[in-house]
């Protein structure tokens, strides 16, 4: 896990991320060293963060990015979103990129890790129907197959396609690879009771996982902030990236993080990753904490004319009392929820949104470090995981000034390395970098 940030006001945009990376396995593995956060241009003001998956198709996304890097060069673009579109057709178009080895690998990765999940989901129920001294047989074995699988369709059915993806591509994607899914199925489903129907539908979800709005375990995130050459202030576009089928690239923008300044909106701070302590500070109140507040007097109000009424003779009205009851509580949670949501804007965010509107650049970078150290500090002083930590990179993106380094780790020692710095804005590009 990670944790990152992008601070924005008018003048300029800070990013910031921790450098901890976890190895999984039977027993997790986190280092400290991690790079997340990159130029994404060495001669524009436009930079790019990356958490969750640190790779993309096999490939470390420092690779890719250094890559895209050289691609590009000096060719600046008018407004940040053509950045975004180009660096994602940049994804999609280099197939030398990816092997057919591992193109496959990862279908087939999706595939036989839902299919695990599908299975284990009806090993779970058959456990507890075991448990309760009822004897599972064939029936109840089949019954329970079919409502999972039907379950799991009409969830997809439901999901929206992605971008780039047609419903023409479910079916030929089914259509190349039958005799695979066939084989897959069997081996995962191989002592369950299947009919042609219950199959074709498995076939259905399999195809889903590529095209539709959900995602695996192995998804990126990207985020890419600063300015196009005609961009009066800075913005922020955030993608969840996942990988290339069929020569389609499987993303989707998030558009509850993209972030554009200018009227309206003079300031943001957008969190990445495990955000809850920055939700917290923003907000003056946990996420979590909130969340149960919310549910537990939702859940009270719900209860009360029945707990209400069961102390009071109403005869017949009993009826008509407790929907009255019910309504007057819908309502004055509604009311509220909405007061509290309003107490937590207008005296907490709205506040430090105004003062984070005036904040020079060098105070936009410590503020962003501080945010990052403080998830960092929650994790160190608490039993769970210390998923957020080491070195803490943090750039500032002006329009004037570019893609300035406030903190950067290195792997090798400056002074003995004059001659990197000295070629890094060569003309022949072809000196390997890691700023």
């Amino acid at each position: 896990m990670t944790a990152e940030i992008a601070i924005l006001n008018k003048t300029a945009v800070a990013l910031a991320a921790d450098s901890a990376v976890t190895l999984g396995g039977k027993r997790e593995k986190i280092y400290n060293s991690a790079n997340k956060l990159f130029s994404l241009s060495k001669y524009n003001p436009v930079g790019i963060m990356i958490y969750g998956n640190a790779q993309f198709m096999g490939i470390p996304w420092e690779t890719i990015i250094k890559t895209y890097r050289t691609k590009i060069g000096k060719y600046a673009y008018s407004e940040l979103k053509e950045y975004c579109e180009d660096f994602l057709k940049f994804l999609s178009e280099n197939s030398s990129f990816y092997s057919e080895s591992q193109k496959t690998e990862y279908i087939e990765d999706n595939i036989y890790s839902y299919y695990l999940m599908m299975r284990e989901e009806i090993k779970q129920i058959a456990i507890k129907h075991i448990e309760k001294k009822n004897k599972l047989t064939h029936s109840f074995t089949k019954q329970i197959t079919q409502s999972t699988i039907d379950k799991h369709h009409k969830l997809l059915e439901e999901h929206e396609l992605l971008s780039d993806f047609t419903e023409e591509f479910i079916d030929d994607f089914v259509k190349q690879r039958d005799s695979l899914l066939e084989k897959i199925i069997h081996e995962i489903f191989v002592d369950l009771p299947l009919s042609k129907s219950e199959i074709t539908k498995l076939k259905y979800i399999a195809t889903c996982t590529f095209c539709k709005d959900i995602f695996s375990s192995i998804v990126s995130g990207v985020v890419i902030a600063g300015f196009g050459r005609e961009d009066l202030f800075p913005s922020l576009m955030a993608y969840r990236v996942e990988g290339i089928v069929d020569g389609k690239l499987k993303y989707k923008k998030e558009d509850n993080k993209t972030t554009n300044i200018g009227v309206g909106c003079s300031a943001a701070i957008t969190p990445f990753a495990q955000d809850e302590m920055v939700h917290t500070f923003i907000q003056g109140i946990n996420p979590n904490l909130f969340k149960f507040i919310d549910n537990y007097i939702g859940q009270t109000i719900k209860n009360y004319p029945k707990i209400l009424l069961g102390y009071i003779e109403v005869g017949d009205k009993k009826d008509e009392l407790t929907k009255l009851l019910n309504k007057k509580g819908n309502d004055l949670f509604k009311e509220f929820r909405n007061e509290m949501l309003k107490h937590i804007r207008e005296n907490h965010i709205d506040r430090i949104l105004n003062v984070v509107a005036h904040l020079p650049k060098d105070e936009l970078a410590a503020l962003a470090e501080a945010l990052i150290n403080l998830t960092s500090l929650k994790r160190k002083i608490t039993m769970e995981a210390e998923t957020v930590g080491g070195p803490i990179d943090v750039a500032v993106i002006s329009r004037g000034d570019g893609f300035i380094w406030i903190k950067r780790k290195h792997y090798f020692n400056k002074e003995c390395n004059l001659q990197f710095f000295q070629n890094y804005f060569r003309e022949d590009d072809s000196c390997g970098d890691d700023v």
